[in-house]
């Protein structure tokens, strides 16, 4: 291999792994973010991982656009009383009962928020067949859980006895 041959294939394996590198840092900025309630897992992945007919997608559509609709106010309200809670330091004496009173409206609004989730998984596992409910129980599930992991990929502390 005479060398103009040799710089030519050395140049174009460098700019292969620039490529290839710029493509892992966008998947990582991307998809390796945290997840958490208000970062579901997209739909669009659900259909894929569950093999979904087109009656099942369909089923599976109408179902997505219901949930949305029920759960987009609800994490609204959220994030309005969070914002509320952080803006209850903002002043120079803490009311212990204001505080109190806002943590426990926050609480009921976000188990509000799960179990509305909850339904919502548990009406898509009824349009599987049982194949697809194996599929779901194991795979779709554990992402579910996964979202609530620390971000660095840290498990929860077990609570000290």
């Amino acid at each position: 291999m005479n060398e103009q041959n040799k710089f030519r294939t050395l140049w174009v394996m460098v700019i292969s792994l620039t490529f290839l590198n710029l493509i892992m840092m966008g998947w990582i900025w991307f998809n390796a973010g945290p997840l958490g309630p208000m970062n579901p897992i997209p739909p669009e992945k659900m259909v894929e991982m569950l093999h979904f007919d087109q009656n099942q997608r369909g089923a599976f559509h109408k179902l997505k656009e219901r949930h949305f609709h029920e759960i987009e106010p609800i994490r609204d309200s959220i994030r309005l009383l969070i914002d509320q809670n952080y803006d209850l330091i903002k002043t120079d004496n803490l009311d212990e009962n204001l505080l109190y009173t806002k943590s426990e409206e926050l609480a009921r609004v976000i188990i509000r928020n799960e179990e509305n989730t909850r339904r919502h998984l548990f009406e898509v596992r009824k349009l599987c067949n049982s194949t697809q409910k194996e599929i779901f129980d194991h795979e779709v599930l554990d992402l579910f859980k996964k979202q609530r992991e620390d971000p660095k990929g840290r498990r929860p502390r077990a609570p000290k006895n």
